[in-house]
Parts: C-alpha cells; sequence; structure tokens
C-alpha cells in the first residue's frame, strides 16, 4: 500500500517514480490471499459497487488479481479499502498502465539537464526524465533524444517546453530478453527453465561470461550470431511487436497475431513444384540460396515496372505469394527519381507495398531511418513499385535502416574523417522473388536480380562529383552484371544527349560509356535536378538499359521535389495491353474481295433521285456497307493474343502443330513421339525466323529521311508486340473521380463542348457578335460564276486520287471503299453530291463526328481538359469538301486574298519559309550591331473558339457568291459530337462555335478567319504567320523606337481580336531580344496590361532559337530529336542483327 492515499511509488528500472491521482483515469489491482478465482463474478460485481459508485471496467488477471478501471477520484476510495464484503485486500495502482512514456526530439534541448526537464515540466504530469546515449569509442555521448515519463494513461500528443511546443512520439523499448534461457518475453527472475544457456554458443550448463567456445550460435533463430544481437530476425520481430502494441495500444497477443499475418513467407518458384512440394517458412531478413530460372523469353516481361525511395539491410529471395494486403486494380508507372529524409526506426508505421514496380530516388538522412509517411511516401504506396534505388543514403554500417514489406542491400561509404558520404541502396518487395548479385567493383553500386516474367537486373550507382571516376571500374561493372539491365543512378554529369545545356568531361565519358557497351538511355531531356543557389535546373540523373528493355519503358520526371533537391523519375511500363480489353471492330481491307464488293456496292441512278437528300445519303451509306460487311471480314471486339506484325497464318498452324505434337509426346512419351514433337518445333521456330526476317528486310527498306523519331520508335515498339492503349484509367470532376467508363466519355464530352461555347467569349465581344449577327448575309446570286459550276467526274477523281487511309467515321464509310466503287456508282454519287451542292441542302448525318480523346503530353490525365479530341467526320462528306476546298484555295490563290506572310496549308510553302525570315532578320541585325525584338504569340484554343460568323464576313466581304458560299454556310451549322472510348459512346453534345475537327475544309475557314490579323501590323514591323502561330519582329539602334513600334502592333492586334473572337494568351506569349552585346535591358511591352515575358530561347516552329547564337540552339534540339540510336540498338537486339 502507498504511504499516502493519493501516491503510489514504485521502481522502473533505475527510476524512482512516483504516480499522482490526477488523472481523469487509473489502473488499480485489488488482490487478496485466496484469490477471485472461486468467488462468484455476480458477487465481486456487487462488491464493487456497494464500496465504489462508479466503475468504467473490470478484468480478472491470470494471477488473480483483479484490474479495476477507474477515474481518479474513485482511485483515491480504492486506495483506502482494506475489505470487499468479508474478503481482506489490497489495493495498489498498477505499476506500468498509469504512467506513459514519450521521446521529445529537440536539437535545442542538448544541454539541458534530465533534473532541469522534471523541474520544469512537473506541472505537465512528467515524473521522470532521462535522456538517451550512444556509445562511441567508449565514451557515452549524449543525444537530442530525452525519454519523458507521464502520470497518465495516454501520452499526449505535444507539450509546451519553454517557448516550444514539442511533438512527441511514442517509446518503444528494446524486447525484454532472459538472462538464463535466452529466451523473448520474460524475465530472468521469471524464467521456469532448469539450467542456463550461454548466450554465444546457445549451449546448455554455462554461463555466457565463461563460454570456451569460439563460435556464435543464437539460441532462438540458430544464426551465427549471439542471442543478444540486433541483427537477429527473432529480436527485429520481438522489437515490431512492441512497437505494434504501443502504437496501436492493444495487448501482446494480438500485436504478435498482427506482425505474423503480415509477415511475408520463403518458399521456392512456382516451376519447382511441379517435382517437389517446397518447404515454406517465415524469414524477414535472413538471405536466401534460392536459384532463378535462366531461359525465360523477353517477350514474357510483366506490364508494369516502378521506381521509388526505400532502404534495409538485407536482401532475400521471396516466393511469390498473395499478398494478404489489398492491391490496386491499375497501375501504370515504372520508374522514378526523387530526394527524400527519412525517419528514425522507432517511429515506424508504415503500409504495405505490393510488388508492381521499381522506383529510383536520391535521398540524404541520419542513420536510423525508413521512409518517411509524407507525400513522397504517399506516392511510392501509390504506385506500389517492386524494387526501390537510393543513392546518396549517408549510412555507416552500424547503422541499421529498414522498411516493412521490403528486404535491402545497400553499400555504405564513409571518407576520410570518419563520416558518412554517398552510398546506395537497392530495396525490393517480399512479394518478388530476387536474389542479391556480388559486385566486385570500387565503385558506389549494388545490383539485384528481380524475377517478373522474366529476370531483370536492377543497379542503382552513385558517382560522387568531385571524385574522378576510372573508365575501367565502369566496363568492369557492366561486366558483372547480367543481361537485361537496367542501371538508375545519379551521375553528376552534363551533355546534351540527356538534356543538359553544355557538356563537361564526366559527360564526355558517359558518352563513349554509353556507346562503347552500345547501351540505350531512356532519358527525355527534362531536368532532374535543381540547385537552389543558383535556381537554375539540370540533368543529373540517368536511366540506362540494355537494347532488348528500351521499348518496354517511358521516361518522366515528376514535378514535386519532395522536399529534396532532385525530382522523382518514373519509367513507366509501355502496356502490352490485356486480352480482357474491347476495341471497336474493323474492316480488315488486306483480306477484302474488292470485285465482290463493286459488284454488291451498286449505287443506281434511282438511289440519288429521291426527293429526300437526307434519305438518299442514308441509302447510299447503307448500300456501301452492306456490301462491305459481305466481302470483307472484320475484326474481333477482343486484341489478338499475339499482335507481333511479322505474326501470319504459317506462324499460327507451325505453332499449332508443334502444341499437337507436344501433347502426344505428353501422352505417350515414346521415342519416336519425342521426335515428331522435336521435328515440330524445329519447323515453328524456323517459320518464326523466317518471318521476322522478312518483316525487318521491309521495315529497313522503307527507312528514309521522312520518317519521325516518333514513327521509327512507333515501328520498334510492333516489332515487340506492343501497341499503344488509349484506354483512360479515371477522371476527376468536381473534386470526385469518375470510374465508369460511359461517365467519363459524358464528362470529356462536356469539356469539349465547353470550350467550344460562346460563353466564352468576353463580354465585350459578345456584344459585338449580338449585334453583328443581326445582320443577315444574303449569298444568293443569279450570276453564273466559275467556282458554283456542277462538280465534275475529273474532280471526283483527282481527288480520289490522293485519299490516303483514315479511320472512319459515323457512318463507318472508309476511302477504301469509296476507291474501290464501279465508275456507274461514282458517276450516281457525283450526281447526289450536285444535288446536294445546288439544293443548298447539308445531310444530317455528315454533321456528326466521333471525339477520340488523346491526352497530352506532360498534363495532369485526370483534368478533362487536358485532353487533345482527335474527330472522326464521314469520309463521303470529307471526299465532296476536298473537292469543293481545292476551288476555294484556287481563287483565294488566284486573287491574291491571303496575305503573302501567311505560310500555313498553302502549296509551296512551309514552316522553313517563316524560320528563314526570321534567320535573315537575325543575321541582318548581327551585321549592323542592331537590336532584334521578336514577340510570339500564342491564341488561346484558336481552333475551338473561331468565331463562324466571321468566316463567313470574310468570305461575304471577299465577294463569294452563289453555292460554294452556302455550302460553307451549311457546313458550319449545327455540328454535333459523341466521344468514344473503346466501344462505349458518350451523349451527343453541340459545338457551338469553333471550326469543325478533322474536316478538309476546316484548315482553309480558320486560315480565311485569321488572316485579317496581319493587315491592322504597321508596316515598320515585320511579321509571319503559319496557321495560327503569329510571330512579328522590329530590329533598329533605338531601343525606345523599336518600343514604341511594337507596342502599336500589339495593340492593334489586341483590338483585332477582341473584335474577332480570338483571345492572346498573355501567359504564353514570348519575348526574345536578340543581340550580341553581353548585357542588355530588355524592352518593357504590355499585352493587355500585362508585361510580356522574355527569355533567353524559345521554341518556334518545332525549332530552338536564342537571344545570341540561334544555331546552337538548332543543333541542340536536333541532338535532342534524333540523339543515341536507341531504336538502331534495339532493332539489332529485337531482330537478330
Amino acid at each position: 500500500m502507498p504511504s499516502s492515499p493519493n501516491h503510489y511509488q514504485y521502481l522502473m528500472g533505475s527510476l524512482s517514480l512516483v504516480v499522482e491521482a490526477n488523472s481523469s483515469t487509473r489502473y488499480m489491482l485489488i488482490n487478496t490471499p485466496n484469490t477471485f478465482h472461486t468467488v462468484s463474478p455476480f458477487l465481486v460485481q456487487k462488491l464493487l459497487t456497494s464500496c465504489i459508485a462508479e466503475i468504467q471496467n473490470v478484468k480478472k488477471l491470470r494471477s488473480g488479481d483483479l484490474l479495476v478501471q477507474v477515474d481518479s477520484k474513485q482511485a483515491s476510495v480504492i486506495s483506502k479499502l482494506t475489505h470487499l464484503g468479508t474478503f481482506p485486500v489490497e489495493t495498489s495502482f498498477h505499476k506500468t498502465l498509469n504512467v506513459s512514456r514519450g521521446v521529445l526530439s529537440n536539437p535545442d534541448f542538448i544541454h539541458v539537464t534530465e533534473a532541469e526537464f522534471l523541474e520544469e515540466l512537473r506541472d505537465q504530469n512528467v515524473c521522470a526524465a532521462r535522456r538517451i546515449n550512444i556509445r562511441r569509442d567508449g565514451r557515452l555521448i549524449p543525444t537530442q533524444h530525452v525519454v519523458l515519463t507521464f502520470q497518465t494513461p495516454v501520452l499526449p500528443k505535444s507539450i509546451k517546453a519553454g517557448y516550444i511546443n514539442c511533438k512527441l512520439g511514442p517509446y518503444i523499448p528494446n524486447p525484454l530478453r532472459c538472462f538464463k534461457c535466452q529466451r523473448y518475453g520474460h524475465s530472468q527472475q521469471s524464467c521456469r527453465g532448469t539450467d542456463p544457456v550461454c548466450g554465444k554458443c546457445a549451449e546448455s550448463g554455462h554461463e555466457t561470461n565463461v563460454c570456451p567456445s569460439d563460435t556464435f550460435k543464437c539460441r532462438n533463430c540458430s544464426g551465427l550470431h549471439a542471442a543478444s544481437s540486433k541483427s537477429c530476425p527473432t529480436w527485429i520481430f520481438e522489437k515490431e511487436v512492441i512497437a505494434v502494441k504501443i502504437k496501436r495500444n492493444i495487448t501482446f497477443p494480438e500485436a504478435r497475431q498482427i506482425v505474423k499475418d503480415r509477415t511475408p513467407t520463403v518458399g521456392v518458384f512456382y516451376s519447382s513444384t511441379v517435382q517437389m512440394q517446397p518447404k515454406i517458412r517465415n524469414n524477414t531478413s535472413e538471405i536466401s540460396s534460392m536459384q532463378l530460372p535462366v531461359s525465360i523469353p523477353l517477350s514474357t516481361l510483366p506490364s508494369k515496372f516502378f521506381t521509388a525511395p526505400t532502404t534495409t539491410t538485407s536482401m532475400k529471395n521471396n516466393s511469390p505469394k498473395k499478398s494478404k494486403q489489398p492491391t490496386p486494380s491499375t497501375s501504370k508507372t515504372d520508374i522514378v527519381k526523387s530526394k527524400k529524409k527519412l525517419k528514425p526506426l522507432e517511429n515506424s508505421s508504415k503500409k504495405t507495398l505490393d510488388a508492381k514496380h521499381f522506383l529510383k530516388s536520391n535521398t540524404s538522412s541520419e542513420s536510423d531511418m525508413e521512409l518517411d509517411s509524407s507525400s513522397a511516401y504517399r506516392n511510392v504506396t501509390k504506385v506500389h513499385p517492386v524494387c526501390i534505388a537510393l543513392q546518396e543514403t549517408y549510412l555507416k554500417p552500424a547503422d541499421i535502416a529498414k522498411i516493412k514489406r521490403y528486404s535491402l542491400v545497400r553499400k555504405d561509404n564513409e571518407n576520410e574523417s570518419g563520416r558518412a558520404s554517398g552510398g546506395v541502396a537497392l530495396l525490393v518487395s517480399h512479394d518478388t522473388p530476387s536474389s542479391v548479385i556480388t559486385l566486385h567493383t570500387n565503385l558506389q553500386a549494388v545490383a539485384v536480380r528481380v524475377m517478373f516474367s522474366n529476370l531483370v537486373t536492377i543497379c542503382t550507382l552513385y558517382l560522387p562529383p568531385s571524385t574522378s571516376v576510372d573508365e575501367r571500374d565502369l566496363n568492369r561493372l557492366v561486366d558483372e552484371l547480367p543481361t537485361p539491365f537496367i542501371i538508375l543512378g545519379d551521375f553528376n554529369g552534363n551533355s546534351p544527349l540527356w538534356g543538359s545545356k553544355n557538356t563537361n568531361l564526366r559527360g564526355r565519358q558517359i558518352e563513349e560509356f554509353v556507346n562503347t557497351h552500345s547501351l540505350c538511355l531512356l532519358n527525355n531531356g527534362e531536368d532532374t535536378y535543381f540547385h537552389q543557389r543558383s535556381r537554375t535546373f539540370h540533368s543529373l540523373d540517368l536511366a540506362l538499359c540494355t537494347p532488348s528493355l528500351a521499348p518496354y519503358f517511358n521516361f518522366r520526371v515528376g514535378v514535386d521535389l519532395r522536399d529534396s533537391d532532385h525530382f522523382p523519375i518514373f519509367l513507366d511500363r509501355v502496356n502490352v495491353g490485356s486480352n480482357d480489353a474491347q476495341r471497336p471492330t474493323r474492316y480488315l481491307f488486306h483480306r477484302a474481295d474488292w470485285t465482290h464488293f463493286a459488284l454488291r456496292a451498286l449505287i443506281t441512278r434511282d438511289m440519288v433521285e429521291g426527293e429526300n437528300l437526307n434519305e438518299v445519303v442514308n441509302l447510299v451509306t447503307k448500300t456501301i456497307i452492306s456490301a462491305a460487311d459481305d466481302s470483307i471480314p472484320k475484326s474481333g471486339l477482343s486484341f489478338p493474343k499475339n499482335r507481333k506484325p511479322w505474326w501470319n497464318k504459317y506462324c499460327t498452324d507451325t505453332n499449332r502443330d508443334q502444341r499437337r505434337a507436344w501433347n502426344v509426346f505428353r501422352r505417350h512419351p515414346t521415342s519416336a513421339n519425342q521426335i515428331a514433337f522435336q521435328r515440330a518445333k524445329s519447323v515453328a521456330r524456323w517459320a518464326r525466323r523466317k518471318s521476322e526476317r522478312g518483316y525487318w528486310i521491309k521495315f529497313v527498306s522503307g527507312i528514309n529521311s521522312s520518317v519521325t523519331a516518333k514513327d521509327m520508335w512507333d515501328n520498334v515498339r510492333r516489332a515487340c508486340g506492343i501497341y499503344p492503349e488509349k484506354r483512360i484509367s479515371c477522371l476527376r470532376k468536381n473534386g470526385q473521380e469518375v470510374r465508369n467508363i460511359s461517365d467519363m466519355g459524358d464528362v470529356l464530352a462536356e469539356a469539349f463542348a465547353s470550350i467550344c461555347s460562346a460563353s466564352n467569349y468576353t463580354e465585350p465581344f459578345l456584344t459585338h457578335k449580338n449585334r453583328t449577327e443581326r445582320i443577315k448575309l444574303r449569298f444568293q446570286t443569279t450570276k453564273r460564276i466559275s467556282y458554283n459550276a456542277d462538280l465534275t467526274i475529273f474532280e471526283l477523281h483527282t481527288s480520289l486520287s490522293v485519299l490516303k487511309h483514315t479511320s472512319p467515321g459515323p457512318d463507318e464509310v472508309t476511302y477504301s471503299m469509296l476507291q474501290h466503287l464501279s465508275e456507274h456508282s461514282l458517276q450516281n454519287i457525283l450526281y447526289m453530291f450536285n444535288r446536294i451542292w445546288k439544293e443548298h441542302v447539308f445531310p444530317d448525318c455528315w454533321k456528326h463526328a466521333f471525339i477520340i480523346p488523346i491526352p497530352k503530353p506532360g498534363k495532369d490525365p485526370q483534368d478533362p481538359l487536358n485532353y487533345r479530341p482527335i474527330a472522326l467526320t464521314s469520309c463521303m462528306c470529307k471526299l465532296f469538301e476536298r473537292i469543293v476546298n481545292v476551288r476555294l484555295v484556287h481563287i483565294l490563290e488566284k486573287n491574291e486574298y491571303i496575305s503573302p506572310f501567311q505560310s500555313g496549308f498553302r502549296k509551296s510553302r512551309s514552316t522553313i519559309d517563316n524560320l528563314m525570315s526570321l534567320e535573315t532578320d537575325i543575321r541582318v541585325a548581327f551585321l549592323k550591331r542592331n537590336h532584334l525584338v521578336s514577340i510570339f504569340f500564342d491564341i488561346y484554343k484558336a481552333y475551338d473558339r473561331t468565331w463562324r460568323y466571321g468566316i463567313m464576313k470574310n468570305l461575304y466581304d471577299l465577294g463569294f457568291r452563289g453555292n460554294l458560299p452556302i455550302f460553307v454556310q451549311n457546313f458550319l451549322k449545327q455540328r454535333f459530337f459523341r466521344v468514344r472510348m473503346g466501344n462505349t459512346y458518350s451523349n451527343i453534345f453541340c459545338q457551338e462555335e469553333g471550326v469543325p475537327q478533322g474536316s478538309v475544309l476546316s484548315v482553309t475557314l480558320f486560315v480565311l478567319a485569321i488572316n485579317p490579323i496581319l493587315s491592322v501590323i504597321p508596316q515598320t514591323v515585320q511579321k509571319n504567320l503559319y496557321v495560327d502561330d503569329l510571330h512579328i519582329s522590329c530590329y533598329g539602334r533605338n531601343m525606345q523606337l523599336i518600343e514604341r513600334q511594337l507596342q502599336i502592333a500589339i495593340n492593334n492586334i489586341v483590338e483585332w481580336s477582341n473584335k474577332s473572337g480570338f483571345t492572346i494568351s498573355a501567359q504564353k506569349t514570348i519575348g526574345i531580344h536578340f543581340c550580341k552585346r553581353p548585357l542588355h535591358a530588355d524592352p518593357e511591352l504590355l499585352l493587355s496590361g500585362v508585361p510580356i515575358r522574355f527569355q533567353d530561347n524559345y521554341k518556334f516552329l518545332g525549332i530552338y532559337v536564342s537571344y545570341w547564337q540561334q544555331r546552337a540552339l538548332e543543333l541542340q534540339s536536333y541532338s535532342q530529336d534524333f540523339r543515341r540510336p536507341n531504336w538502331v540498338r534495339c532493332l539489332k537486339a529485337t531482330l537478330g542483327l
């Protein structure tokens, strides 16, 4: 019993503590000499109720004592009890439940003594304080961590220490180990063992301090270490149990069960279970000796990869056992790079990660660490990495690092003074089979071999910027890595090949290293590093791989630094697609019977002479589609299992024969059947190689100077059987995620319709628009004008001859069908076209379009406005438009209605004209030592917000009358669209303004709408226009005169745009001051009251121009577009050259 009714003194370790009953809740022990095992629970409840007014909870312990939970006032009453009814009892405060211990970590209190803590924090229920010390070189060094004991059962979240508000973390003690039997969970005083067990050799009969053995053996796990080692799996397990118990405030059995449930089991590969049943055992830290298969084809690579920050102290092989943690249904990311700060191991409470990806990151941290539960860690849990790579870990060999559900291999580095410097680590999920690769290198590098559908080697590498790297070390590293491999690292080298603006010695060394070993550089030129002092961006982090892996990854850089100076890097696995996905059916024209089609698709004169033109067009369309269904096979809804372009019917037949021979040999394993199977296997292999070789010859013969890098990579990926998937994972609307495919279509369609809405115009323009549109434009005329004459069969044949294969519109009629119609049918279609031309009727079915949403690169894919609408309109209508467009362009060019400064979509004109004009101005200004100021304008949503009435008004002012302008007027009226996603379609939406996307006439009409903008620019200002890319410039010696001339031009452009419906984006309009002088002030120009931003370089019509020497950046642009022959190396590895 305590000496005072409100106090209880007890010993905890070496601390003498006093617990005061001043908290809201207390735990009391009531014991009797005969225990309460034989007493009726009903009687005990009645006796307690009669003595104590309010009891929160009562529990009987194994010792027979009662544990009573009451408030502080009732605790005072219980402490005075001597009898409970007729039973003599003794009461006491529970020794551990009435106090809580937390850790205060703050460097400001490093010199504060324990006594001062106890004195100053007594009013906040602190009853004991103990500083954590570490032993180095035989002496104790105090740390900033202080363990505080509170007289409350619940640990407060924070305390007020002086003027500082300090957060508290839970204190997690080390596991309790018996010094007699060396087991965990009890002390030496309560041990039931008879003979002592040595903690060094695990033999019984002698103490640890007199052990004669020189070898170590653990009593708990049989490992080659002492029982007291903190690297023992049992010690780690018990430590985790204590952490779970304290953090979740549960009992030891409950915590132990939770840790057991989430501890992975280690087994063998599935393929080995055919021969024997593997033994399954739990192991969370030992390195297993699992042998991985080595003959799995590259084509079976998984559809997902990734890379993210992590660390641990051991690496192990893991069987692909299904995790008990929930796994997301979709995930697209593959590899990342970021710099992350890490927290102490004691505060660990992380979620499970599933094996789906890789992550690469740079990290700086203290010694014992794990991932911070901040936004970076949430990013890791979102993408669920398989492997996590780190550079600059700053760990020492004695430091412990760990993350749950991951095993880690690392290489630490110390400088001459003994401080941690650099270091690398690589972490693999417990759910993925893996093995460590021993590297004999002086470089800071570690590697593991990870098993997905095939073996891939992952290596993380750090090259310090201040240390010279021997090229022989890099070569030896590559020689030691099994192929295929990926190297992720902080190389600290600059080169234009990966996006740097200059080249240093390290960069040239890496270039030579990549070329020597024919490696593929996955970087896309984006910056990966932010230098805070100079506020500049650099590209220092690289991702290299063998050519066979290059087609399977896309490289991207995250936008959030996440408290680091390195951006996260993601290598997204190219989606191979799944067999359960559906696609729209399409006609297989390579298997079409065109003779039969021409006979069935017979368009007669009776069909096209109907009174209602809408019914006539529908009848002609129905006839063509009916003939196509009978003559042209269609593809299925699902994707084929093998989508490689070289796979043909002969490959299918030989592959089927091989499977048939295998089934016969499997049922009847005779020598004859084995020979037959081997022969069928050889024939199938020969057929595949022959088909691949033929495809390669055809592919190489089609390579010329006009093939772009994108087309090359598309062909490479097709050769690997990889086709782009355009499915959208989810969208976000009003803060809510939309995942239903039909709802997503409506959300996208609504977003596209909102862009074209007239409500987007400014109020002044809406007033001008409403007033102007009251004037009706009358295009009727009785004059005979050449461009209004009937369409001819020559014009129809000419338009058909230049058509290329494109996707059909809603009517499903394609150009190939129209090109294979008979002459008689074409004559009748021409008759139908002339009726539409002369009767001034536009068919309703031609006003509808399908929209295919394509995500814009580098934009948030969950935002519906970040998708580019690709419109599919009727091919028959586009054929008609092409004939009309030829006549319209001829009249515009003949009468010089289009400004000579407009180069967009004009015959014998291209972007080269505008680029050469700009280059000439720059060279002349440099030659005369003048200033040249150029302004590059950006028109916001130009196509979608073009004023339709303004187009017709321009045609009217140019004197167009009759059939041609009336057809254009009907063409622009009441346009509708639906968004198509796979085989799902959205509701029908209206395109209120703008020129129709995907139509032949749209480009010419837009050029006609924007053409007057050049007439408002003064003659003293040079101007160039390529469709909607407007550029003006002015040069001279007097900067004030240049500013005045440009400001007048800018004001005129803004005034014109306000009357025409266009919006000039002030944020995207850029200016460049070209001058050879090293120091000069940029001009001050305003666009709608907003200062125009001037910068050093700008990408104009695909070419970078610089303020002092445009040639350098032109070459840089080309070097980035055609950087490193990755596709050549990839084809060499893929197609066997």
